[in-house]
């Protein structure tokens, strides 16, 4: 699939992070290197790119139309509406008072909390929609390194 965003890039494990397939049959790709979110058509299309403040690992869209987009290495998670403007900022350092981390993977809870990974120091962390910090899970016997993570909310 020829995706617009890539290229000659070195290395290439930094050109895309996360990929993940809407309901609408796009792809909504976390262009790391660029900076940017876009959606694609499976041809390979853009239909929709906002910028960041950083350098993308994980977009989530959520039930609102918005995307979470976690921020790697900055410690960060933003939520951009769907004209590419930043409507929700999250910062692990200033926000929860925690040390700066690698944020990775992230959840939304039907509670609308965020779980997210940080790969940095291997655990999970739960904050509220207030920014909050509700509970870290940090066991290095059940967590080494996670990225990704999948949680089931019933």
């Amino acid at each position: 699939m020829p995706f617009l965003y890539s290229g000659d890039y070195e290395p290439f494990y930094d050109m895309f992070r996360l990929i993940r397939a809407l309901p609408n049959d796009r792809l909504l790709v976390a262009c790391h290197h660029d900076q940017k979110i876009a959606e694609f058509t499976w041809d390979g299309s853009i239909v929709w790119e906002a910028t960041l403040e950083g350098a993308p690992y994980m977009p989530l869209r959520i039930s609102n139309g918005n995307t979470l987009v976690s921020l790697g290495a900055s410690g960060l998670i933003v939520e951009i509406d769907p004209s590419g403007k930043s409507v929700w900022r999250y910062d692990m350092v200033l926000d929860s008072g925690l040390e700066r981390g690698w944020i990775a993977g992230i959840s939304q809870l039907k509670n609308g909390n965020v779980v997210y990974s940080d790969s940095q120091h291997d655990r999970l962390i739960e904050i509220s929609r207030n920014r909050e910090l509700v509970g870290v899970f940090q066991d290095r016997d059940v967590l080494l390194h996670p990225s990704t993570h999948l949680i089931l909310d019933e």
